[in-house]
């Protein structure tokens, strides 16, 4: 506890060198955070778990802004064919990808939707999804 200096992580390392991916990552996503009410109110909905793909989908609104979160703790993409969530309380609407965790600036695969709109009514959502990823959709208005 006495070595905090001498033991701290080299910041032009991981900035530059190779935690370059991971530092992207979280600098964007905490960005994308701070940026958007949506993100940061209490309000939010789980309208969709699936234990066996372990999958979940979330929706997250407030501030006027709304945003569908994909997660997946599957090995696999489902990029061939693209996942179908169902449920209820999924929201309809024309939804945007506005972050993958599988992009190609954090040294991913770039499996997602590359940034394009869906349109989905209510109770279900349908795109592909990336192996061990989260996706941020932002409903266009």
């Amino acid at each position: 506890y006495n070595h905090v200096l001498e033991n701290r992580e080299d910041y032009d390392a991981l900035r530059y060198g190779d935690g370059r991916h991971l530092f992207e990552y979280y600098s964007r996503l905490i960005r994308m955070r701070r940026a958007h009410a949506g993100l940061k109110s209490p309000y939010i909905d789980v309208p969709f778990v699936q234990d066996a793909d372990r999958l979940i989908l979330f929706h997250r609104w407030g501030g006027g802004e709304d945003f569908i979160v994909v997660a997946s703790l599957n090995n696999h993409a489902f990029n061939n064919p693209s996942y179908l969530f169902r449920g209820d309380r999924i929201p309809g609407g024309r939804w945007r990808e506005m972050f993958n965790s599988d992009g190609a600036v954090f040294g991913g695969n770039n499996i997602g939707n590359l940034g394009r709109a869906i349109d989905n009514s209510t109770g279900w959502f349908d795109c592909v999804v990336p192996a061990n990823g989260v996706i941020v959709f932002q409903r266009e208005t």
